[in-house]
């Protein structure tokens, strides 16, 4: 039986990829200048590419990605503002495997 290839798997976003979904990021929605500061966007992002690929429920994305709650707080908030769609046409085009 012959060997197959393994299949590669999004988890982490490459720093290539993820400088193009950043400028998206900081053009619409940029840090506020004032306030609590937002978790980081990267970990959360890839929490949100975690949880869609694995189906798995909110409270069972692992820590690595920040927490459960956050990254669902930050998915709402990119879904009211319409980025959320640009960021996964985006991750659509390009891993496209």
């Amino acid at each position: 039986m012959a060997d197959s290839a393994p299949i590669l798997t999004l988890w982490f976003l490459p720093d290539d990829l993820w400088q193009r979904i950043e400028r998206l990021l900081n053009r619409f929605d940029p840090p506020r200048p004032r306030g609590r500061k937002r978790a980081p966007a990267r970990p959360s992002l890839d929490g949100l590419i975690y949880h869609f690929r694995t189906g798995c429920q909110w409270n069972q994305i692992p820590e690595v990605y920040g927490d459960d709650s956050t990254i669902h707080r930050t998915f709402q908030r990119w879904i009211k503002i319409g980025l959320f769609e640009m960021i996964w046409s985006l991750l659509l085009v390009e891993c496209d495997q």
